[in-house]
């Protein structure tokens, strides 16, 4: 299980590389995409990442807010209610993220010392644990009025003329309280949250991811790197899988030319065949195609 998910746009993959390794630095494992590998199935290796953290940071700036990945991983960790948000550039948090606190790092540096990012640490611990923590110590101030001691000394030899002093102490500033220093620097209004709107959200997001992973696979299937084919044949059994009748179409196409799998005629009828039922007209008129030549009920029924 992972400490932390960062989701952010890849724009910004600077600014987030030197945040992920400013919390890598207090003990928290950080994962952010960099760590996918060639070969792995990018959306399968996110979703388990950002699954498995016990709390999702989400850097937003104009490139993260235009990002509809960025929105879909938000959108899931806000419903667990372990999301915090960054603010890493000037830009309008959207709905409904802002309505929860907002760690400002918009002047940070990298310093494990800024006030901000020791706040987004104490945010993190409180995600995390539920239970607040207050921040270290601060030095003493330096003393002030060094020559009072004198002073009280000579009070006390004309003590006897009538001279009373009375010595003062000055309250500290009082510091905020743990509960509102695990929260961020930035507040927003509450706002109304409908469920269904955010379970409708999170479905046009889950489609949308669907949809370029097939696109991708389709992409790769069509290009002249042979070597790459079998990633792409997997990755449209998985779709496939899902109900997929684009994805099945293509499969029809894959085992019946033998690209990036073996040819297998049966298969490939029975792809054609399911992705008609899904009201594919293309698979339809193919498994029309491929049924007649093949003239064999066994093969393509």
């Amino acid at each position: 299980m992972t400490d932390i998910f960062i989701s952010y746009s890849s724009k910004d993959r600077e600014w987030v590389a030197r945040l992920a390794k400013g919390l890598e630095a207090h003990g928290y494992e950080v994962w952010w995409d960099p760590e996918i590998l060639p070969g792995q199935h990018y959306q399968d290796v996110i979703q388990k990442a950002l699954h498995g953290a016990t709390c999702t940071v989400a850097v937003w700036t104009p490139n993260s807010v235009a990002s509809d990945y960025v929105r879909a991983e938000c959108l899931w960790a806000f419903n667990k209610r372990n999301l915090i948000s960054v603010l890493g550039k000037d830009t309008e948090i959207p709905t409904p993220f802002n309505a929860i606190q907002i760690a400002d790092l918009r002047q940070w540096r990298g310093s494990a010392d800024d006030a901000n990012f020791q706040r987004l640490l104490r945010g993190i611990k409180f995600v995390q644990t539920g239970k607040a923590v207050p921040p270290s110590q601060q030095p003493e101030p330096p003393k002030k009025f060094l020559w009072l001691p004198t002073l009280l000394i000579s009070a006390a030899v004309l003590g006897g003329s009538g001279i009373y002093w009375q010595s003062t102490q000055i309250d500290p500033v009082k510091e905020e309280s743990p509960a509102r220093q695990a929260s961020t620097v930035v507040a927003a209004p509450p706002v109304t949250i409908d469920p269904a709107q955010v379970q409708a959200e999170a479905e046009r997001k889950a489609k949308e991811a669907q949809a370029n992973e097939l696109a991708q696979a389709k992409a790769t299937l069509e290009a002249d790197d042979e070597s790459a084919w079998p990633s792409a044949v997997e990755r449209l059994i998985d779709l496939a899988k899902k109900g997929e009748g684009e994805a099945m179409y293509l499969l029809g196409i894959v085992y019946q030319k033998g690209r990036g799998a073996d040819k297998d005629i049966k298969a490939s009828c029975k792809f054609y065949k399911d992705s008609a039922e899904r009201d594919n007209v293309k698979a339809n008129d193919l498994y029309k195609q491929l049924k007649e030549a093949v003239d064999d009920p066994k093969i393509c029924p």
